[in-house]
């Protein structure tokens, strides 16, 4: 059986990554006013980015565990 880590978020990061995500996108909104549409493309904008970076990872975690499958079995 497979030992496997437990993960935990680091929460604390994540609350102050919130806070300051929320006061920019206040400021956008009532210094550069900003509509939410404006908004919401933005948003969409930095998902799309973590998520091609996430794919980008899983498709390098692929490739690494292939290699060292195809490595293990040339001496056998």
């Amino acid at each position: 059986m497979v030992d496997e880590e437990t993960i935990s978020p680091k929460w604390d990061n994540i609350v102050s990554m919130y806070d300051d995500l929320d006061n920019l996108v206040g400021k956008y909104v009532s210094e550069k006013e900003m509509n939410y549409l404006e908004v919401e493309c933005a948003l969409m904008m930095l998902r799309e980015k973590i998520n091609e970076s996430k794919i980008g990872l899983i498709i390098e975690a692929k490739k690494s565990t292939d290699d060292k499958e195809k490595t293990s079995d040339i001496y056998k």
